[in-house]
């Protein structure tokens, strides 16, 4: 897209250059270059040059806010997911009740059967022999 002013073309490469100096240190190559950069833009743009670099201090401080909004987003994802998992199996409940839930595997003699894992009758076994010699390629 394009900037409908230079202030915000300006805030945007102002908010590029600090990400790359607060989670890079300021011994490489990408910090360094940062610093260049932002000196650059604040030149074109009529700032002071060398305010660039940002102090390991204000680096910190930016990393653990940044860490606290990160880890109240996870909270919040898991808060939703917990939400929406709990509205699925009120929903499941309510429709598939009397759904009976289950999968084939084999027996110990190598016999399909299968498995109820859910909504079995009581007193039901929730093994049962399946015939599957209908299904029998032609």
């Amino acid at each position: 897209g394009e900037y409908s002013t230079l202030k915000n073309l300006k805030d945007d490469a102002d908010l590029m250059c600090k990400n790359c100096m607060v989670y890079n240190s300021d011994d490489t190559i990408f910090y360094k270059e940062a610093v260049k950069l932002q000196n650059y833009i604040n030149t074109l743009f009529g700032e002071k040059k060398n305010k660039a670099a940002l102090s390991h201090e204000v680096r910190e401080g930016i990393r653990k806010k940044n860490e606290i909004q990160e880890e109240w987003m996870a909270e919040e994802i898991t808060r939703s997911v917990k939400r929406a998992a709990a509205e699925a199996k009120d929903n499941f409940d309510r429709l598939a009740s009397d759904t009976r839930i289950g999968y084939l595997s084999k027996d110990e003699d190598s016999n399909t059967v299968l498995l109820n894992i859910m909504n079995a009758e009581p007193g039901e076994p929730t093994e049962k022999p399946v015939d599957l010699s209908c299904f029998k390629p032609h």
